[in-house]
């Protein structure tokens, strides 16, 4: 009968770890920008009079987290000037996507989407780049946390992760729907932005992960720079062309091509289906304060019993 229970309490006492915490917090991060440009944004354009047309082309910002792979070789060797001295790789790239975040997220509360539509959606592109710029160093952030030597923390991490990010996304939703009425959307969006301030002060206080990282590319610029005998293209060659043959000669061509199908389609089906939702809810007569409980408050608890 002691095996059980000492079995639980070395479970619990796994979560105790600090990294988890931090894993935890940089999911809700990561979660937080879909609130801005998803389900408040809806809702905002769908109080504004806007027809579902300009509420569904609001989703075609999404498409950026389908392509962010793209750039995700530069997040993971680019040295941000001043910022990487100050908080390494992988805060430096966060922090930096939050900036912006914040930014953009000050212009959209100044603004009226229904008067100023084609700057509106601008700002929720920028606000979308950055978001899938920092998703690309979180998870970076993640995987130096808990390299394969540490394999038994994975799957807590994943949880702590998944479960930051919809506490970072339904939360934020639920505040922003229970007020919407009485403050208007403009101010939710400042007090959104002071969310965006929060998380920020955290990505400052994190540790940064420490690893071998930089003398491993360090040493292939170095085998790639005697082959091409130049140290820019050994650079480019490490930093953008090496990642993509890797994941085509690791899956072979038709699988990794499959692969990326798979996630481009799933996204953008996703990114335009997933707009409308708030929309329906308005139109059968639900009100900003009972969508704010019962899809996001209620939601949350949901996905998070069901993960934890």
């Amino acid at each position: 009968m002691s095996s059980p229970s000492l079995s639980w309490k070395e479970t619990i006492r796994s979560y105790l770890d600090r990294r988890l915490m931090w894993v935890f917090m940089l999911g809700c991060s990561s979660g937080f920008p879909w609130v801005l440009i998803g389900s408040n944004m809806s809702g905002w354009l769908t109080d504004a009079g806007l027809t579902r047309a300009a509420i569904g082309y609001f989703g075609s910002v999404f498409a950026v987290y389908a392509i962010n792979f793209m750039w995700a070789p530069l997040v993971d060797r680019v040295k941000l000037p001043l910022l990487h001295g100050w908080l390494g790789q992988r805060r430096s790239w966060i922090l930096l996507c939050q900036s912006l975040i914040l930014i953009c997220t000050l212009f959209i509360a100044g603004v009226d989407p229904a008067t100023n539509l084609m700057f509106t959606s601008m700002l929720a592109l920028g606000i979308a780049i950055a978001s899938s710029t920092q998703d690309i160093a979180i998870d970076a952030f993640r995987i130096d946390t808990f390299p394969k030597s540490q394999a038994n923390k994975l799957p807590q991490a994943s949880a702590m992760a998944v479960i930051g990010w919809w506490t970072g996304y339904s939360l934020p939703g639920y505040l922003a729907f229970i007020n919407a009425d009485s403050i208007g959307w403009n101010g939710v969006y400042y007090g959104m932005a002071l969310i965006v301030v929060v998380l920020m002060i955290f990505t400052v206080l994190v540790g940064e992960p420490k690893t071998n990282r930089e003398a491993l590319q360090a040493e292939a610029e170095a085998r790639h720079s005697k082959v091409v005998g130049s140290k820019v293209a050994a650079w480019f060659s490490v930093t953008v062309i090496e990642p993509f043959l890797d994941f085509f000669k690791r899956n072979g061509v038709q699988v990794a091509i499959t692969l990326l199908l798979f996630v481009f389609l799933f996204k953008i089906g996703e990114a335009f289906l997933g707009r409308m939702s708030i929309t329906f809810y308005k139109e059968v007569g639900f009100s900003n304060e009972q969508i704010g409980y019962y899809s996001k408050l209620i939601g949350w608890g949901l996905r998070s019993s069901s993960l934890s």
